[in-house]
């Protein structure tokens, strides 16, 4: 499984694949800095899974989540947020995403949604050409 994690604290992506590719082998992790680069790995790259922060430079969250939607939207996604309130969880849901995390966050939490986010029922789109 391709595994995309889409944030601009290069701690936490760190943090993220090493704990991923240890508790779950056999998984690739690809990694984007911000939205843009998000877009471009999923043009290039299958990806089955999509973890991304929503405040990043250059292209936040929000926006990667809509133009991701326009280009595969069943790709399975999981917000990041430190801010969870109720304005976030709509704004969220409005653009299908209904998986989130809170940060910090446990690893446990984590864990639980990953394992969901796989076992889901999920169709896979086409590798679009940049």
């Amino acid at each position: 499984m391709n595994i995309l994690i889409v944030d601009d604290n290069e701690f936490l992506l760190d943090a993220l694949s090493t704990w991923i590719t240890h508790q779950m082998p056999g998984n690739r992790i690809l990694i984007g800095f911000n939205g843009r680069d998000g877009l471009e790995i999923i043009k290039k790259n299958p990806v089955d899974l999509i973890m991304t922060d929503l405040c990043m430079p250059v292209m936040n969250g929000y926006a990667f989540i809509e133009q991701k939607n326009s280009i595969c939207p069943d790709i399975p996604l999981i917000a990041m947020t430190s801010d969870c309130s109720s304005e976030v969880i709509q704004r969220l849901n409005r653009l299908g995403v209904t998986q989130y995390l809170e940060k910090p966050f446990q690893f446990a939490s984590l864990a639980d949604m990953l394992l969901k986010a796989m076992h889901a029922d999920q169709n896979r789109c086409e590798v679009v050409p940049a």
